[in-house]
C-alpha cells in the first residue's frame, strides 16, 4: 500500500592510479570491520567502544542479539548505542515500513548499511538496491554488528553513508559438529523456529559448512492480518593455502500486513487500536460507495446510489481504514570471497556476489474502481475498490576487492567495489467483486487491468578508494585517504509486456543521472595519551547518489520535469569534523564525543496530492542546508563479573538553515531555524545486565524525547520512555546441559506512543496529516533452545 511514488571512471582514474602506484601488488579489499585494538578487544563486554579508532566507531557482540525478543532485528542490539534512535511499530524492529532509524540526524536512506562487505543499500522501504538486514540474514547468525559514526567509511560499499554506516558480520562455521535448535511463543499468536547444524572440519581439507533455518509468524497486534518470515541460512569455508576460501548464500521470504497509518483527528475517532478493516469487506464497499457519492475520491462517478452519502459513525473519509495493504518479499543473496595473505605484510580480499528481488506492495484502493464498477449487470470486477499491487524486482551482482600491505609504521589500504543493478518498478491493478475480495493481499497477483508509471532502471556503480595509517610515535596514530565515486543511473519507461517504449509513444519518458566525485577525503587521529586516555578526531566529507527508482529523480511525471530535475539538482553532501575522548579504568569506561556536521543540497520532495495514499507527480528540490552540532557521553561500569550497567545520552541538534521558496522565489515552507523533522533532540539509554553463567537477567531504559513530523514544527510528537525486560536460565547437568529458557517482555510499562512516521509534511495545525503510525504496547515471548 505504502509505496509511493556505463561505467564512468574517466573522472577519476588518474588520481587514484597515481596514489595507488607506489602500493601497485595490493589489489583490492572487501569492506569490512575495522579491528579493535587488542587491549579493548580483549575486554568481557557485549559494547566495545572503538578505541584506538580515530572516529566514533562501537561494536555490539552477536551475543547481545541472544536477550531480545526471539526474531528481532538485529539493529534492535545497536539502538543501545549512543546517537541511535531506533523505532517501529512492532516489537521486533522487523516491520520495515514503520522501522526508522536514525544516526546525528541524517535517517537510514543517508547511511550505510552491509554484510560481510556485501552492500545492502539504503534498506529503503520498497528498495531498489538491496535489502533489510532482518531479511538478508537470521539474527542468531550474526557474530558482530559494527556502527561507525561520524566520518563517512572510506572502504564501505555505500553510495548512501552521509552520515555513517553499519557492518554485519556473520557466524562463520563451528570447527566442530553442533546443532542448535529454538522455538519461541507469545503475544498476539507469535510462533518461531530456528535450527542450525554446524558440521565441524570434515576431511583432510579442513573443510566446514553451516546450514540455518527461521520460521515465524505473527498475528497483528491491533486489527487482522499476519506477518511471517521463512529463511534459509548456508556457509561454507574452505583453507586455501594461508588463507580462506568462503561462499555463502541466504533465502528470505517475507509476508507481512501492514499497520495503518493514522492522522491526529483519526486517532481520537477510531482510537489507538484501530487498523484495517479486514474482515469486513462488505464495510470496505459502503465506504468506498459513499466515497464517490460524494465525490471524496474525485473521480466524478457514482458506483451506488443507494449507499447514500453519510459515512458509518466514526468514519469521515475513504482514508480513515481500508480493507487491507501488506508487503511482500522473496530475496535471494550471496557472495564468494577470497581472503589471501602475501606473506606476513600483504593481505588480499576479493568478493563477488549476487542478488534477486522480488517484490510487491498490495492495497486495496477506493481510488481506482474496478473495471466493471458502473456496470449494474456485471458480476465480477465490479467492486468500487480495486487492488493496487506496487510491483518491482530487480537483479544487482557486483565485485569487491582489497589490500592492505604494511610498510614500516603505515599501513596502506587501497580498493574498489563495482555493481551493476537492474530493476523494474511500477503499479499493477487488479480487479476485485462486489460481493467478495477474491484476492489475498499476502499473495503475488497476476494479470491486471491497468499498468502505471511502470520504469526500468539500469544502474552503474564504481568507487575507489586510497587510505593510510601511519603510527609516527607510540600511541599515536594517523590516518588519510580518500575515495571516488560514480553512479549513473539510466530510467526508461515501459509498458506491460515489459517492452520499452520508445520516442514518439504514449507517456515515454528517459532520464539518464549521474553523480560522479573524484575526491572526497577522509583525515582522524587517534592519541593514546596513557593506559587509561585516548583522545580521537577526525573529518569526512561524502556525497549521495540519487535513488533509482519508480517516482524518484529521473522518472518522474513528463519528460519536461525530468530534464529540468536532471539539470537542476545536485547530489545531497556532508561533512563531518568530530573529536573525542576515551578513557578506562580497571572497572569503568567512559566516552564522550563532539561533532559538527554541514548538510548541503538537502533533496525534499513535494507531492501534486495532499494524500500520502495516492500515486501524483512529485516535485524534487535542493532546498538548502541542515547544520547539526551534537554531543554523546556513554558510561559503562562492572561492578562484579556477573553485574554491570551502561548509560549514554545524546544531544543532537540539526536545524535546516533556510526556507524553501518556489520557483518565483515566493515562500512555501517555513523551515529556517526550525528543528530537522523525524528524529528526537534528546536520547537517553540505560540498561541494568546480569549473568552469571547460570542465571541471566536485564532490564533496559529508553528515553525518545519530542520529536517532529512537520518540516515547520508546528506539530511535535510527545516524548515518551520504553522499559524491556529479559530474564533467563541456563541449566547445567549432563542431561540438561546447552538447554536454556527466557523470558522477554517489551514495553513493560504499556507505553502508549507515537513510535514512527510514514513521512513527513510541511505542517499540520489541524492534525490530519495521515502519516502517523502508534507503537506497539506490552508484549512477552518465552524461547527455549537447546545446544548439542
Amino acid at each position: 500500500m505504502h509505496d509511493l511514488k556505463h561505467l564512468t571512471v574517466a573522472g577519476f582514474a588518474a588520481p587514484l592510479i597515481l596514489a595507488m602506484a607506489p602500493t601497485a601488488v595490493l589489489a583490492q579489499e572487501p569492506p569490512g570491520p575495522a579491528e579493535p585494538d587488542a587491549e579493548a578487544a580483549s575486554v568481557d563486554a557485549l559494547v566495545v567502544l572503538g578505541r584506538g579508532q580515530p572516529r566514533q566507531v562501537q561494536t555490539v557482540d552477536g551475543s547481545a542479539l541472544e536477550v531480545l525478543v526471539p526474531g528481532a532485528s538485529p539493529i534492535k542490539a545497536l539502538e543501545q548505542l549512543p546517537g541511535v534512535y531506533f523505532s517501529g511499530s512492532d516489537p521486533f524492529g522487523n516491520y520495515e515500513y514503520a522501522a526508522t532509524l536514525y544516526l546525528r540526524g541524517f535517517s537510514q536512506t543517508q547511511l550505510g548499511f552491509t554484510l560481510d562487505g556485501v552492500p545492502l543499500g539504503d534498506m529503503n522501504y520498497s528498495n531498489h538496491n538491496g535489502l533489510h538486514i532482518s531479511r538478508a540474514t537470521i539474527g542468531e547468525n550474526i557474530a558482530m554488528a559494527q556502527l561507525a559514526q561520524g566520518a563517512s567509511d572510506l572502504d564501505a560499499a555505500s553510495t548512501s553513508n552521509l552520515g555513517g554506516t553499519l557492518r554485519f558480520i556473520s557466524r562463520q562455521p563451528a570447527d566442530s559438529f553442533g546443532i542448535d535448535v529454538s522455538a519461541a511463543a507469545g503475544s498476539d499468536d507469535y510462533r518461531r523456529v530456528f535450527a542450525r547444524l554446524d558440521s565441524g572440519e570434515v576431511g583432510p581439507t579442513g573443510l566446514k559448512a553451516s546450514l540455518a533455518y527461521a520460521d515465524s509468524s505473527t498475528g497483528l497486534w491491533k486489527g487482522e492480518g499476519e506477518q511471517s518470515a521463512r529463511q534459509v541460512n548456508f556457509r561454507v569455508e574452505q583453507p586455501v593455502a594461508e588463507g580462506r576460501l568462503s561462499f555463502w548464500v541466504n533465502g528470505s521470504q517475507r509476508r507481512e500486513n501492514d499497520y495503518l497509518e493514522q492522522s491526529r483527528q483519526q486517532m481520537a475517532r477510531r482510537g489507538y487500536f484501530a487498523n484495517y478493516l479486514q474482515p469486513d469487506y462488505d464495510l470496505a464497499v459502503f465506504i468506498a460507495d459513499v466515497a464517490n457519492n460524494r465525490d471524496d475520491t474525485g473521480l466524478g462517478i457514482v458506483t451506488n446510489a443507494a449507499a447514500g452519502t453519510d459515512y458509518p459513525a466514526g468514519f469521515e473519509t475513504p482514508d480513515d481504514a481500508y480493507y487491507q495493504g501488506a508487503g511482500l518479499r522473496d530475496d535471494l543473496i550471496g557472495a564468494l570471497t577470497l581472503d589471501l595473505p602475501f606473506g606476513e605484510r600483504v593481505q588480499f580480499s576479493g568478493t563477488v556476489y549476487s542478488h534477486t528481488n522480488k517484490g510487491q506492495g498490495p492495497w486495496f484502493t477506493p481510488y481506482v474502481p474496478s473495471p466493471n464498477a458502473l456496470d449494474p449487470l456485471a458480476t465480477s470486477d465490479n467492486s468500487p475498490l480495486s487492488f493496487r499491487g506496487f510491483s518491482y524486482d530487480f537483479t544487482r551482482w557486483g565485485a569487491l576487492a582489497s589490500a592492505e600491505v604494511a610498510l614500516g609504521q603505515h599501513r596502506l589500504s587501497a580498493g574498489g567495489w563495482y555493481e551493476s543493478n537492474h530493476s523494474r518498478e511500477g503499479y499493477r491493478y487488479y480487479g476485485l467483486d462486489r460481493d467478495r475480495p477474491g484476492r489475498s493481499s499476502l499473495s503475488f497477483q497476476e494479470n491486471p487491468f491497468y499498468v502505471d508509471d511502470y520504469y526500468s532502471f539500469e544502474t552503474e556503480t564504481v568507487k575507489l578508494y586510497v587510505q593510510d595509517s601511519w603510527r609516527p610515535v607510540d600511541g599515536l596514530t594517523l590516518q588519510f585517504g580518500f575515495k571516488a565515486l560514480s553512479v549513473v543511473s539510466r530510467a526508461t519507461k515501459e509498458i506491460e509486456d515489459n517492452s520499452p517504449v520508445g520516442p514518439g509513444d504514449d507517456g515515454y519518458t528517459f532520464g539518464e543521472i549521474e553523480v560522479e566525485d573524484s575526491f572526497l577525503p577522509q583525515a582522524g587521529f587517534a592519541w593514546r595519551i596513557n593506559p587509561a586516555n585516548e583522545i580521537f578526531g577526525s573529518y569526512g566529507e561524502s556525497v549521495a547518489a540519487f535513488a533509482s527508482q519508480a517516482g524518484g529523480v529521473n522518472a518522474n511525471g513528463g519528460q519536461a520535469a525530468i530534464d529540468d530535475a536532471i539539470a537542476n539538482l545536485q547530489p545531497e553532501r556532508s561533512k563531518t569534523l568530530e573529536l573525542g575522548w576515551r578513557w578506562r579504568g580497571e572497572r569503568l569506561e567512559a566516552l564522550v564525543a563532539a561533532y559538527a556536521v554541514r548538510f548541503d543540497n538537502r533533496l525534499a520532495y513535494f507531492s501534486a496530492s495532499d494524500s500520502p495514499i495516492l500515486v501524483s507527480e512529485t516535485i524534487y528540490r535542493n532546498v538548502g542546508s541542515v547544520d547539526t552540532l551534537g554531543l554523546e557521553a556513554t558510561l559503562r561500569a562492572r561492578f562484579t563479573d556477573a553485574l554491570s550497567a551502561m548509560a549514554s545520552y545524546t544531544y543532537n541538534h540539526s536545524e535546516y538553515q533556510d526556507d524553501v521558496l518556489t520557483d518565483a522565489g515566493v515562500l512555501e515552507i517555513a523551515t529556517r531555524g526550525k528543528r530537522v523533522a523525524g528524529a528526537p533532540q534528546d536520547l537517553l539509554k540505560l540498561d541494568l545486565s546480569y549473568d552469571d553463567g547460570a542465571l541471566f537477567a536485564g532490564v533496559s531504559y529508553a528515553y525518545n524525547g519530542e520529536w517532529f513530523y512537520t518540516y515547520e514544527n508546528d506539530n511535535p510528537v510527545e516524548a515518551y520512555g520504553l522499559v524491556d525486560l529479559n530474564l533467563g536460565y541456563r541449566f547445567k547437568g549432563t542431561w540438561a546441559n546447552g538447554l536454556e529458557i527466557s523470558l522477554n517482555v517489551s514495553n513493560l510499562t504499556d507505553e502508549r506512543y507515537i513510535a514512527a512516521n510514514a513521512g513527513l509534511v510541511e505542517r499540520d495545525p489541524d492534525g490530519d496529516q495521515q502519516v502517523l503510525l502508534t507503537g506497539a504496547p506490552r508484549t512477552a515471548f518465552i524461547t527455549l533452545s537447546k545446544a548439542f
